[in-house]
């Protein structure tokens, strides 16, 4: 489980494709996607059963 506090701006994960982004947190917090796509976060840490929750403002095509 991944909270916002816990990532730190510039960190690029690889996903589950193998695909990487970036996660920028400076100012407004957003993923910028392996095409250069920015994909804004509106909200983040909702709790749910199985994880945590974290709204963006597009469907990327890989899996995180």
């Amino acid at each position: 489980m991944v909270r916002a506090a816990d990532i730190t701006g510039g960190t690029a994960p690889t996903s589950a494709k193998g695909t990487t982004f970036t996660i920028n947190t400076t100012g407004e917090v957003t993923i910028t996607d392996a095409n250069g796509r920015v994909i804004p976060v509106f909200v983040t840490n909702i709790t749910a059963v199985k994880g945590v929750v974290h709204v963006k403002g597009n469907v990327t095509s890989f899996i995180i």
